[in-house]
């Protein structure tokens, strides 16, 4: 859909597996929505203005909230983090690790060091460690850089789902708040199968009967 003109297009069914791994893979985005950073056999840079495109490196991972708001963005290959800069097209290392995010504000990184999950701090260095990634780690930035969520393995099992189904795998959203490490869980779920995201602007919200 066409958020332009509000046009729809129709595909086939055997055309549909070809248009998600087309279109549906993880994206993203510059704050000005310039560049975009997708996924396709590896880690590829879009200039959304002149439709060129790069190859960043030939396999990788990276979030949805990767870029910073002076013209970077945080990937990683291997096991290794590294943040690549669109005004001199180079990489560079940043140390060990997955997974890795970028606050809104672009005063922190956060990424997976195989043990915990660690935000560190830019420019000073300063490193702090929030919570185990024992069961891996994938974490949403609040728009305004203070807090962070993540889903994670835990809770009481049982409960009725539909259909009379007990919840045997137990999963809790938690939040933390950056600047005391202050944490709780939010709410328990039966497996991460769904997406939670933050709510940047409260007029969207409505008020439940």
């Amino acid at each position: 859909m066409s958020v332009e003109n509000r046009t729809g297009m129709k595909a086939k069914a055997k055309d549909f597996e070809k248009l998600m791994q087309r279109f549906a893979s993880v994206q993203c985005s510059s704050p000005e929505g310039r560049y975009s950073v997708i996924y396709d056999n590896g880690v590829w840079l879009r200039d959304n203005d002149s439709r060129e495109i790069q190859q960043i490196e030939s396999e990788g991972k990276f979030s949805t909230q990767c870029f910073s708001p002076e013209g970077k963005f945080v990937y990683s290959t291997g096991k290794t983090v590294r943040i690549y800069d669109l005004a001199k097209k180079k990489s560079m290392d940043v140390g060990e690790g997955n997974y890795p995010t970028w606050s809104p504000d672009g005063k922190w990184l956060g990424f997976d060091d195989g043990k915990h999950y660690v935000l560190l701090g830019l420019p000073t260095g300063n490193r702090k460690r929030l919570f185990s990634t024992k069961y891996g780690a994938s974490v949403d930035w609040s728009p305004d850089s203070r807090y962070l969520s993540h889903t994670e393995l835990g809770g009481s099992t049982g409960g009725f789902l539909i259909w009379g189904i007990k919840c045997i795998e137990p999963y809790r959203v938690w939040v933390w708040r950056v600047e005391d490490d202050a944490h709780d869980w939010v709410q328990q779920i039966c497996k991460p199968g769904r997406t939670f995201i933050w709510v940047k602007n409260s007029d969207l919200l409505f008020e439940q009967p």
